[in-house]
Parts: structure tokens; C-alpha cells; sequence
């Protein structure tokens, strides 16, 4: 996971996994109905704990910028999130007026400002 507070004062949450995230109820189910885990494929969420510090909405298709910022700061194996650079830059590209001005490198985004936190594990 990664995570970091935004220009705007927005922290948000960027979960990453491999086959499945060990996230409750949703997984045993999957797990209940499918006969197992999925064993393949990125598992990616994006939270806006400041609206939602429960992680309940999952807003990544919303603010993918976001996630294009914190993948690569992610730990390897995960570093990325099994986007390559072109897909980072479309998600970049996308990003709404009002965050123009916020830094979007993943240089700038593995060092936040002064006023904000981030936490990197995987």
C-alpha cells in the first residue's frame, strides 16, 4: 500500500496486490463461491480516507491520477502496480484541472511536502 496527503489536503490510499488482497468479507465470499483465491492478475483500490476512513469506496476509476502517482512509490514486487509507463502516463494525463498544479512525478510523489504523510509497505 501507499499512502499520502494531496495539495487539496485529500489523503488517499492506494492499495496493490497480486491475486487477492486479504480484504474480509468480499474475499472469504469470492474464496466461499470460486473454490480459492484468485491465484493471478493486479488487484488495485484507491481510497479517500479523508471522506471515507473505513475504506468503503473504492475510487480509483474516479481518480486515477491518484493512483498513477502512488504506483510507483509501492514497494517491489508491486512498484507499479502492472501499469507500464505509457498506461502511468494516460492515468496522469487524465487528471482533473484543479490537480494540474499538484505534483505528479513519481519522483515528487515519493517525497511529500512537509505537511503530509506517507506510508509505504507491500
Amino acid at each position: 500500500t501507499a499512502q499520502r496527503r494531496f495539495g487539496d489536503g485529500r489523503v488517499y490510499k492506494f492499495i496493490c496486490c497480486l491475486g487477492a488482497c486479504p480484504r474480509g468479507r468480499r474475499l472469504r465470499a469470492a474464496t466461499a463461491k470460486n473454490g480459492g483465491p484468485p491465484q493471478d492478475g493486479w488487484v488495485r483500490m484507491l481510497f479517500d480516507l479523508s471522506s471515507d476512513p473505513w475504506e468503503v469506496r473504492d475510487v480509483l476509476e474516479a481518480h486515477p491520477d491518484v493512483a498513477a502517482q502512488l504506483a510507483p512509490v509501492l514497494e517491489p514486487p508491486l512498484r507499479g502496480c502492472g501499469f507500464d509507463d505509457t498506461q502511468l502516463a494516460e492515468m496522469l494525463a487524465a487528471r482533473p484541472a484543479a490537480q494540474a498544479a499538484a505534483p505528479s512525478s513519481p519522483e515528487t510523489a515519493s517525497q511529500p511536502p512537509a505537511s503530509s504523510q506517507e506510508v509505504n509497505r507491500s
